[in-house]
């Protein structure tokens, strides 16, 4: 008979998480006894207000929401299925669906309790050979047993692990029953564990089951992959480096009725670590229950996170929907204060905030009776953000704030990179020249302060083994060294001193990153994919950090550099760094959102070169794992003042103000530099706006004297140089010959004007004020000539 299944996958980890659980023993037992009954009755609730769900009776696995959302809560910084998760219902009306296990675990012996003879115990998986506790041996890869606790596994015979080459671990069921646990095989695709059990076409199920890493160097851990009917069920389910048990969950849906296969396998086959115990399997059919929230049209409230600088005031933005227009508004939390009110739809908050994230409770209450509320709750940053002035057309070269810098970018949002040696890097103090003004953002880190990997540098590292997967050799007592091998020493030529069987510079003689005088990580680079080096820090929800490390190229040869991968809880980050085949240090960065994640993550670092020949043999030093600062610089692009000048004219002893004039510009000009090489200026080369011209009897000759001016406003803009031409004309000096004429004859007087003037005006004694006069009678007569100016 042909079957057809669909299933979907989800993976919890978990640390010692026993209060949620719904697989221990106690749970089973109620399975056996407790039915589906109904769920607690909701009465009507505002929209957007929060309304606790209560799962019904039965062992819960789930919540959804109408779009088929997991609705999960953060245990010890893992995201799990919330029990009681609270909700806030928008439409009428809302529908939640919970998931339980209605009927019996389909696996027998799930908790391994029942004592089984040899034969059955052999039969729960063929690939693997079944071990009798307490019989002599040393260990074998693909051997396993029942029992209570998987330290006592083997005889304490094995070269270098007497007694302990297991953890000692209690069960997942009670902490005094039994468990499998297994010495990891190293052949690809042997099953673990395989049992069979009927289902139900179109009947969901739940696939369950809690697995430790047992190994006692916790590291390397198991990597399982499920299977029904031989086919994959889900991604892989790789353990982490501790001995607490994790639980693998998902759910299966069956298209046909019939017996099925399910089996588990170890794909981890490194046989340094691969080791693991298993407890409380389950296979049980799924209910799936809905239950309905009647919702009345409530206040919607909005307002998304904002951004202001420490030097701006900033309004807040808000928005209110629904109700009948009349509301009280409350804004609260710890840091209401520095808001400019506590009782309006926007307040604002001024500037002279302290830099930092500020986080605000925002209410909006119906005043209709019977009205109903809504709240948001939202944050506005305020960010130093550092203003640089700069005239249009100069450069200017960024520095950071404060921290060390590990990338700039433009307005645009890309990162601004130089070339050194050939090689793009990221540009650490750029030199820019923005034509507008241009907001630069600049991420740091404080490595000093912040720093989240212990021994980052490899000094102080009391027990080496723990942080890697290799295996470590202690300089120079231990001799026999290989593949796979690591120290902690000053000098990677010190790992193969010069033998019979490794000439002098089979390793490259090379100094520490830190100083030069201190420890790295030397290794001879492993054909497997084992873990290089391991460790946990604790991480801060929707936080960005740098994962960075510096790596060496140290095989005499050159050849088949490194290519290191780089993982965050068994998720690769970044692409993985090629070592290159020439000597000296090599900068490994990317960066690594938390996102949801809170608590304890495990950072991981393989060496995907699995060659092992002639090179891909490395050092490492000063790891860092450090929260990252954003922030901004500012750069105001001021627009130059432009001035212009005209050419003037002026009379020799007489007096005229200059008066430039300037446009554009974006600050207020304040100096005024004038270059006067005749001394024309009342006040010359001084800061003077709107200067005289000399009208003293020491007044420069008749002529034309040049002048120019130099601008310069409050923001450190100058204008260009521009030049003007001031003419001082000579003053006319006017002959005018005596004349006698007999009574009734007439004479013209025409007075000789020096030097000549093209416009000249006229102004004889008797008021004419023509260029020549003809008297009417005896009289003295005289001329005022000037130049028409």
């Amino acid at each position: 008979m042909q079957h057809n299944y669909t299933h979907r996958s989800r993976f919890f980890f978990n640390r010692n998480f026993t209060v949620k659980s719904f697989l221990n023993s106690y749970s089973l037992v109620l399975i056996f006894l407790l039915l589906v009954d109904g769920f607690e009755s909701y009465s009507q609730v505002c929209a957007g207000s929060p309304q606790t769900l209560i799962p019904p009776a039965g062992t819960f696995l789930e919540w959804r929401d109408e779009a088929g959302n997991l609705l999960t809560e953060t245990v010890n910084g893992v995201a799990v299925p919330a029990s009681n998760p609270t909700v806030y219902p928008m439409v009428n009306p809302t529908t939640y669906t919970a998931k339980t296990i209605s009927g019996a675990n389909l696996i027998a012996n799930g908790n391994f309790e029942t004592v089984l003879t040899d034969a059955q115990a052999q039969a729960l998986t063929p690939d693997y050979i079944y071990k009798v506790m307490g019989t002599p041996g040393v260990g074998v890869d693909g051997q396993f047993s029942i029992g209570f606790n998987p330290q006592t596994f083997y005889d304490g015979s094995f070269p270098g692990y007497p007694g302990y080459w297991f953890n000692s671990l209690t069960d997942h069921t009670t902490g005094s029953g039994k468990m499998f646990f297994a010495n990891g095989n190293n052949i690809a695709n042997k099953v673990v564990y395989r049992t069979t059990v009927s289902v139900t076409n179109g009947s969901e199920y739940v696939f369950s089951g809690w697995f430790a890493n047992i190994h006692k160097d916790l590291l390397n851990p198991y990597q399982m992959q499920f299977f029904i009917n031989g086919i994959a069920v889900g991604s892989d389910f790789v353990g982490e480096n501790n001995s607490n048990w994790q639980q693998f969950y998902q759910t299966w849906t069956a298209t046909s009725t019939g017996v099925i296969t399910i089996e588990i396998k170890n794909k981890n086959i490194i046989n340094v670590g691969n080791d693991f115990a298993i407890d409380d399997l389950v296979f049980s059919k799924v209910v799936s229950t809905t239950q309905t929230i009647p919702v009345k049209a409530g206040v919607i409230v909005t307002m998304a996170p904002q951004e202001t600088c420490a030097d701006a005031d900033l309004q807040l933005v808000t928005s209110v929907a629904g109700g009948s227009g009349s509301y009280t508004h409350t804004w609260s939390g710890p840091n209401v204060g520095i808001l400019t009110s506590g009782s309006v739809a926007a307040p604002k908050i001024l500037a002279g905030k302290t830099p930092g994230t500020y986080a605000f409770t925002y209410t909006v209450k119906d005043n209709a009776v019977g009205g109903c509320s809504g709240f948001v709750n939202s944050s506005v940053n305020i960010k130093s953000c550092v203003k640089k002035d700069i005239c249009k057309g100069q450069s200017i070269q960024l520095t950071s704030p404060g921290g060390k810098v590990l990338e700039w970018k433009d307005g645009t949002g890309t990162v601004i990179t130089e070339t050194i040696n050939g090689v793009v890097v990221n540009a650490l103090s750029p030199i820019v020249t923005p034509t507008s003004t241009t907001t630069y953002k600049v991420k740091t880190t404080n490595i000093a302060t912040s720093n989240l990997i212990p021994n980052p540098d490899f000094e102080g590292i009391a027990n080496p083994q723990t942080i890697s997967g290799y295996n470590y050799r202690v300089l120079p007592t231990e001799i026999s060294r290989g593949s796979g091998d690591f120290t902690i020493t000053t000098d990677a030529a010190l790992f193969y001193p010069p033998n019979g069987a490794y000439p002098a510079g089979w390793y490259k003689a090379l100094k520490d990153h830190t100083t030069g005088a201190g420890k790295m990580f030397v290794a001879d680079g492993a054909s497997d994919g084992r873990i290089i080096y391991s460790t946990t820090v604790n991480v801060s929800k929707n936080t960005e950090y740098v994962f960075s490390g510096w790596f060496a190229n140290i095989h005499g040869k050159l050849l088949s550099p490194f290519k290191m991968q780089f993982e965050v809880n068994g998720v690769n980050i970044g692409t993985p760094f090629q070592g290159s085949s020439t000597e000296g240090w090599y900068q490994f960065y990317t960066t690594w959102n938390s996102g949801s994640v809170a608590g304890p993550i495990t950072i991981k670092i393989t060496n995907e070169n699995l060659t092992g020949i002639d090179g891909n043999d490395f050092a490492i030093d000063d790891l860092v794992f450090a929260p990252i600062v954003e922030d901004e610089v500012i750069v105001v692009v001021n627009e130059k003042p432009v001035v212009a000048l005209a050419d003037i004219d002026v009379c020799y002893g007489s007096t005229k103000q200059i008066v430039p004039t300037i446009t554009k510009g974006t600050g207020t000009v304040n100096k005024y530099t004038w270059v006067d090489s005749h001394a024309i200026l009342v006040a010359s080369g001084v800061t003077v706006s709107k200067p005289d011209i000399r009208t003293t009897a020491t007044i420069p000759t008749v002529g034309t004297h040049p002048l120019s001016l130099q601008v310069e406003d409050d923001k450190g803009c100058k204008s260009s140089v521009v030049g003007m031409n001031v003419n001082i004309l000579a003053l006319p000096v006017v002959t005018l010959p005596s004349r006698t004429i007999c009574q009734g004859d007439s004479r013209t007087l025409t007075p000789t004007v020096s030097p000549a003037a093209g416009a000249t005006t006229y102004l004889w004694s008797d008021g004419s004020t023509g260029a020549t006069l003809t008297p009417a009678d005896d009289a003295n007569y005289s001329v005022v000539n000037s130049y028409r100016l």
